[in-house]
């Protein structure tokens, strides 16, 4: 019995549908009217809308009018396929720097970063022993973007030594990570105030920020791959301050920032 009763509401429900389906064909359409000929599927040339012919000149054909494609040269297409030919020629390691054309200025570039991490005092070289046991040492790595002009010639080589903030544990290497980061709103507030009022506004830029905040925690890094010091071969690196990709690097930048303002009055 309980068949009979899903069979017969099966197929009450199936009239039904058929019964709204037969009514919404029978009423008229209040936007496109649809031939007869699609009221079985088409097949899948029906539905094959008539391609644009080549040429910028312009034709119709039914109810598509060809519109002509604006050409690449010129256009936006030509600055994002150069964008992507200076990233593809962009070594992505130490080795690949020194096997590229531009060996020389990468490797200029490479001492010219480390250089600046000396003269800030981001580190200091202490013996592997005195790592304590089961501390995990942070591996680092340099990065390189090459700046080109307009025409696609190179005139800028950077290189930035980062750290592999990836492999920090939470609670031994770093605990505070928060920064705040200004609202665009707040920045749009502030220019009208001193637009409203005819001050004088500065801005500056701080080169090489995170370079500046102090550690709190012990954080041990491997030295520099190409550049470790001559007779400290297995010293490893005693982070003093923050560095490019470390967890708490933006933290750390800020509470110097914000004890600097508060010194000067702000």
């Amino acid at each position: 019995m309980p068949v009979l009763r899903i069979a017969r509401a099966v197929a009450d429900s199936c009239d039904a549908g058929l019964c709204c389906l037969a009514e919404r064909r029978s009423a008229p359409s209040l936007c496109v009217q649809v031939p007869p000929a699609l009221d079985t599927v088409p097949s899948p040339g029906h539905l094959a809308l008539p391609l644009p012919s080549p040429g910028p000149s312009t034709s119709s054909t039914g109810d598509f009018e060809h519109v002509p494609v604006p050409s690449s040269a010129g256009s936006d297409f030509e600055v994002i396929m150069a964008s992507i030919d200076a990233s593809a020629n962009e070594p992505c390691t130490w080795g690949d720097a020194q096997a590229s054309p531009f060996t020389a200025e990468w490797h200029q570039a490479y001492q010219d970063e480390l250089a600046s991490l000396c003269q800030h005092t981001v580190w200091e070289l202490v013996p592997r022993s005195s790592v304590p046991s089961g501390r995990r040492i942070v591996k680092c790595r340099p990065v390189f973007k090459l700046k080109r002009d307009a025409a696609g010639n190179p005139v800028r080589f950077k290189a930035h030594l980062i750290a592999k903030g990836f492999t920090q544990v939470p609670g031994v290497h770093f605990h505070e990570t928060y920064s705040p980061v200004a609202r665009l709103e707040s920045q749009h507030l502030v220019l009208h105030i001193g637009v409203t009022h005819d001050w004088e506004m500065e801005q500056l830029d701080v080169k090489t920020a995170f370079l500046h905040g102090i550690l709190e925690e012990e954080v041990y890094m491997e030295q520099p791959p190409g550049f470790t010091e001559p007779g400290k071969e297995d010293y490893i690196c005693r982070l003093l301050k923050g560095l490019y990709s470390l967890k708490q690097g933006r933290h750390a930048w800020n509470l110097l920032f914000d004890s600097v303002m508060q010194e000067l009055g702000y």
